[in-house]
């Protein structure tokens, strides 16, 4: 029983766990399935018990029809194998009816440190969560460079109190918010900015509970009161308030969950899109892009176009509101499924223009600093047209040199093809506008 409501705590918390007692009420091979189960595994977790270490440290076998001395066999012939590499992938777990000694030796228990989970609570298995998604307890500090110039003047003063550690984004980390908890499921993505007085960070997440729904957060951490930092943390309550109002008429945009100030912290909480039908995932079109020359199949083809044109209908919704999302990359489109995309977030659509912001891999030539200019719905357009070539071709586009896209991917049909090598114009005025985008690329 306690070995299933850990399990169950396990998969409340992210991690596809996965016990004998769920398998199947059918007649089957059970050392077949044992076999497969770790051939499969990411993780193996050994539970401790006083059986279990008796299984493990001897050729002892169990009882007619009980398959844990396999499990046992098969536990001692990876050890054996490699034990270095196998030392990182099967974990003791002691649970609270279970003691430390009860740790098989072979899994040397006193020279590596098993799992003590004393409650079953996700605070109580953070440390077991940090190493099954390899999110270490603090992030690393970037190395700078000194600035010699400044050496053995006085530091200057902090500009304001330490933070509480709560709240803040950090890989694998549990964080309250108004009252629910948060697992930060991936490493923070953290822009370089060149204002240090606001820290900006944006992370995947699991929302604890009975639905345990993924989430994206949004996160800017004031560091001064400077007019730039005000306007960073202002613009995360404006995007709070934009998706209010757009979401409910607009398909294909998160909606606003929460807007929580904590310290000197906002942090803006947004649903992971999905439909009803689909499990939850964190999947983009990053998880997408083939290997360049990779032949794609007509059909996923043609539903993907179909899907890019659903996603100008929803880019469509901010540019009649003369706001443009200006931060399109396969990171930052939610694939849903074979025909249907939507945005993570509405990217810098309340932001301040800022010259060469975003990713230069899908920057429109008015978004770098060299050929700096007005930034708009037309930026987006080339954008888009940017990730659908790469997704398409494997082959990011390079500004005013790239081949057409029908030279790369010939399965592109024509009109499709015209309307992608149109978007990718360096002249904005040239590009078509997303409504014709989208009816362009329509299967």
């Amino acid at each position: 029983m306690l070995v299933r409501e850990f399990a169950s705590l396990l998969r409340k918390g992210g991690v596809d766990a996965h016990v004998n007692d769920w398998n199947p009420p059918e007649r089957s091979d059970q050392v077949a399935v044992e076999v497969e189960q770790f051939e499969q595994a990411d993780f193996i977790l050994v539970i401790a018990s006083p059986d279990m270490r008796r299984l493990m440290d001897s050729t002892e076998q169990g009882p007619p029809g009980d398959v844990t001395h396999v499990s046992a066999a098969l536990f001692r012939n990876l050890l054996a194998r490699s034990l270095a590499e196998e030392l990182h992938r099967v974990l003791p777990v002691v649970l609270s009816d279970a003691a430390f000694e009860d740790v098989p030796d072979v899994l040397r228990p006193y020279s590596t440190k098993p799992y003590v989970i004393q409650e079953l609570t996700v605070p109580g298995i953070e440390e077991l969560l940090r190493t099954l998604f390899d999110r270490p307890a603090d992030v690393k500090p970037a190395l700078r460079t000194p600035d010699l110039a400044a050496v053995g003047q006085q530091a200057p003063a902090p500009v304001h109190p330490a933070l509480a550690e709560n709240g803040i984004l950090a890989a694998g980390a549990v964080i309250e918010l108004a009252g629910r908890t948060y697992v930060v499921h991936s490493e923070p993505q953290q822009p370089p900015a060149d204002d240090p007085t606001a820290i900006y960070r944006q992370a995947k997440a699991l929302l604890v509970g009975d639905a345990n729904d993924r989430v994206w957060l949004r996160q800017v951490e004031l560091r001064a009161e400077t007019a730039e930092a005000k306007e960073a943390v202002a613009a995360l309550e404006r995007e709070y308030e934009l998706l209010g109002e757009l979401y409910r008429h607009g398909r294909g945009l998160p909606r606003p969950l929460e807007l929580v100030d904590v310290d000197r912290m906002r942090t803006l909480v947004l649903s992971w899109p999905r439909r009803d039908t689909t499990p939850e995932s964190f999947h983009t079109l990053a998880d997408y892009i083939p290997e360049p020359g990779e032949q794609l199949d007509s059909t996923y083809l043609w539903r993907m176009l179909d899907a890019l044109a659903g996603l100008c209908d929803t880019l469509q919704v901010l540019h009649q509101r003369q706001d443009a999302h200006r931060e399109l990359t396969p990171e930052a489109i939610v694939r849903i499924d074979e025909e249907h995309l939507a945005l993570r977030d509405v990217g810098a659509a309340c932001r301040p223009d800022l010259p060469g912001a975003g990713d230069p891999a899908y920057q429109a030539p008015e978004q770098t600093i060299r050929r700096r200019g007005k930034l708009g719905p037309w930026t987006d357009v080339f954008q888009l047209a940017a990730v659908a070539y790469h997704l398409l071709s494997g082959r990011r586009p390079e500004v005013g040199a790239s081949l057409p896209i029908q030279a790369l991917c010939p399965g592109v049909p024509d009109r499709q093809a015209t309307a992608i090598d149109a978007a990718l114009s360096t002249v904005p005025d040239q590009r078509p506008v997303v409504a014709d985008l989208a009816a362009a690329l329509r299967m």
